[in-house]
């Protein structure tokens, strides 16, 4: 009986901390992050909550993503696996107990994120950063954890470009990008590149 009664407590334990892991590591979802530095000289970037002000100058919505709940019951081919709070892409069937980790989670990996982002900027120079969701990527039997995240710079001139990234938890390293800005010239003629085929690859 006494057995039993440790078993229990020890699971609610375990139950509560990986709960309170699990709500720390995703409390940032939905909300935007701005970072700047003071000076070309400093290696370290301030951050705070983005104001409605940055966000309407960067034209980004600072709505967090809601739960709908689904039409209709997905098949098992559409349900989404989960590893510790984390949606799994790459090899979704890849057995979780046998993985190598590539990386560690750093709860610092936005302001090392935000470093790399301003690096080669000017000082006045804002980057806004959203946590989209968290995800483990598994690939030839590794996994890595990741954050999708939606980054808008604000440059000088009323000049904004915004794109969607995959990022290292651990280093805040970009590991992919897309959907980047296009920015068209307006008001200037200038000639069209013409591509033709040389019929090799």
């Amino acid at each position: 009986m006494k057995k039993a009664s440790l078993l229990t407590l020890l699971v609610l334990v375990v139950s509560l901390i990986y709960k309170i892991h699990d709500i720390n590591m995703n409390k940032d979802d939905g909300n935007w992050q701005t970072f700047t530095k003071k000076n070309e000289s400093d290696t370290k970037v301030l951050h705070w909550e983005s104001t409605k002000e940055e966000l309407a100058e960067a034209k980004v919505e600072n709505t967090t993503a809601q739960k709908r709940r689904p039409s209709s019951i997905p098949s098992m081919a559409q349900k989404v696996r989960m590893i510790a709070g984390r949606e799994v892409t790459g090899d979704r069937n890849a057995d979780a107990k046998g993985l190598k980790w590539v990386n560690s989670y750093n709860s610092k990996w936005q302001e090392k994120l935000g470093n790399l982002l301003l690096k080669f900027q000017e000082p006045d120079t804002k980057v806004l950063v959203k946590k989209n969701k968290s995800v483990i990527e598994i690939k030839n039997g590794k996994g890595r954890l990741m954050e999708h995240v939606t980054i808008s710079y604000l440059l000088k001139g009323d000049d904004t470009t915004s794109f969607n990234a995959w990022v290292d938890s651990e280093t805040g390293q970009m590991i992919r990008t897309w959907n980047k800005t296009i920015k068209e010239p307006v008001g200037h003629h200038h000639e069209r590149l013409i591509l033709t085929p040389t019929g090799t690859l």
